[in-house]
């Protein structure tokens, strides 16, 4: 088990090979993603909220110690300063906690030390399927997390909403990588022990955002009206946003580390030498703000509500 204390000193140990970037890696892209609308949340989390939870925190990290007591201590970087850390620290999680899980926006740093729940990915996580592709081996799939510790043991409750967000939306198969996530539990965004150093993460360098915005680019339904994945945002601010944008920003709230592998890494035909399009959305489209349904209980008795 790894405490906050060896989280801690792990990253005063570790050598620091390079400084956190300023920006995503889309430079050589065929696609790139369009700007998550800029905007200041008021933090009221109320009729009056104006939104911009994960432009603030997850897109330009602007959290600081004068919004909160444990934060980021440069604003639009991460160094080594701010380790041990996991993405909660930004503030862009704020609005969904207390909107969706009627919780305080800020929860106990000890809720995201995820080694200290003692659960770990097994094969058993995984059945390999969604909306009946085959995606992986019965068994056999997401080897990168195998063994690393999960938030919780609801792997198996997001199966059937990924299918279904996959089945209502029309879309086109799913990659691997995108699915082990998708329905990993946001440990990517719920565990301190994946954030090592300013540039090492525990289960490697995982996706940029780009790669799922494009998987969800193949989903004619969200083309033209797109669902949050979780609400992290007020209707005031999602009103404001266009289908490709809406996705933007749901993306960027799940993959929003900027050490990560751009869609070309996976599919190198598709940088801007060899590659001519990619599939947008309209920017005129219009956004829903109804949020498919999140898996609130497992996330509520893991926080002590049951």
């Amino acid at each position: 088990m790894m405490s906050l204390t060896n989280l801690c000193l792990l990253s005063l140990t570790a050598s620091t090979l390079a400084a956190y970037p300023t920006t995503f890696p889309f430079e050589n892209e065929a696609y790139t993603p369009v700007a998550v609308p800029t905007e200041t949340p008021t933090f009221t989390y109320d009729a009056s909220e104006t939104g911009g939870y994960v432009y603030f925190g997850a897109y330009t990290l602007q959290a600081n110690a004068a919004d909160k007591e444990v934060s980021l201590a440069v604003k639009g970087t991460l160094s080594d300063g701010d380790f041990p850390y996991e993405p909660h620290r930004n503030r862009f999680c704020e609005f969904l906690l207390v909107d969706t899980y009627g919780t305080p926006p800020i929860l106990p740093d000890s809720l995201w030390n995820c080694s200290s729940k003692e659960i770990y990915y097994t094969p058993a996580d995984y059945v390999g399927t969604v909306n009946g592709q085959s995606v992986c081996a019965p068994g056999e799939c997401c080897d990168f997390l195998m063994g690393h510790p999960k938030f919780g043991e609801d792997q198996l409750e997001w199966q059937p909403w990924l299918d279904e967000r996959a089945a209502s939306a029309l879309c086109e198969d799913i990659d691997e990588v995108t699915y082990c996530i998708m329905i990993g539990g946001h440990f990517q965004i719920n565990c301190f022990e994946y954030w090592i150093s300013v540039t090492e993460r525990l289960a490697g360098v995982l996706p940029c955002y780009d790669t799922w915005i494009l998987y969800l680019l193949t989903c004619p339904i969200y083309k033209q009206s797109y669902t949050f994945m979780l609400v992290w945002e007020p209707t005031s601010y999602v009103e404001t946003l266009s289908a490709e944008e809406f996705i933007t920003v749901d993306c960027v709230a799940f993959l929003q580390d900027r050490i990560c592998k751009p869609y070309s890494y996976f599919y190198p035909e598709s940088t801007t030498s060899t590659s001519t399009s990619s599939p947008t959305a309209s920017s005129t489209d219009a956004a829903s703000t109804t949020s498919s349904a999140a898996s609130m209980i497992p996330f509520l008795a893991l926080l002590g509500f049951f």
